[in-house]
C-alpha cells in the first residue's frame, strides 16, 4: 500500500471578470488571485491488488455537506487519472480529506482538492507531472 498526503491550499481573488462561455459550458474567466495558508489536508492511499474484481475508490470528503461519489471533485481527479495512467488498474483507492476550507466560500476548495488527488496520483503512480496535468485541466 502507499499512502501520500498532501496540502489542498485555498486561494482568494483579487480580480475575477467572466468574459464569456467555453464550448463545454463553463465560463471563460481572467483572474488575479493568490494562493493563502487555509488548507485542506488530503490523503491518498492506494492498495494495488491484481487479483481484485475491479477498482474501487472509497472518498471520506471531509464534510457531510459534500458528496462522496462521482460528484466530488477529488472523485472525478480519481477517476481521470485512473483512466489515463492505470486504465486496467485493479485495486483500492482510499481518499481521506481534513476539511478546513469552508464549503461554497470561493476559495477553491473542491478544486485544490481535486488537485492534491492528482498530484497524490501521480507521486504513488510515478506519472510526471507534465503528463498529468493537462488530465487535471
Amino acid at each position: 500500500m502507499n499512502r501520500i498526503e498532501v496540502a489542498a491550499f485555498a486561494k482568494v481573488n483579487f480580480i475575477l471578470d467572466m468574459t464569456g462561455f467555453l464550448p463545454n459550458g463553463f465560463h471563460q474567466v481572467e483572474s488575479v488571485m493568490q494562493a493563502i495558508e487555509l488548507h485542506d489536508d488530503v490523503s491518498v492511499e492506494w492498495d494495488d491488488d491484481p487479483a481484485a474484481g475491479g477498482f474501487e475508490i472509497f472518498l471520506e470528503p471531509g464534510s457531510a455537506e459534500l458528496p462522496a461519489d462521482e460528484r466530488n471533485l477529488a472523485y472525478k481527479a480519481a477517476v481521470r487519472m485512473k483512466d489515463a495512467f492505470r486504465p486496467d488498474a485493479r485495486g483500492r483507492l482510499a481518499i481521506h480529506v481534513a476539511k478546513r476550507i469552508p464549503v461554497a466560500a470561493g476559495l477553491a476548495g473542491g478544486s485544490s482538492n481535486g488537485a492534491a488527488v492528482c498530484t497524490a496520483l501521480g507521486r504513488i503512480w510515478n506519472v510526471p507531472m507534465d503528463d498529468w496535468m493537462p488530465v487535471a485541466a
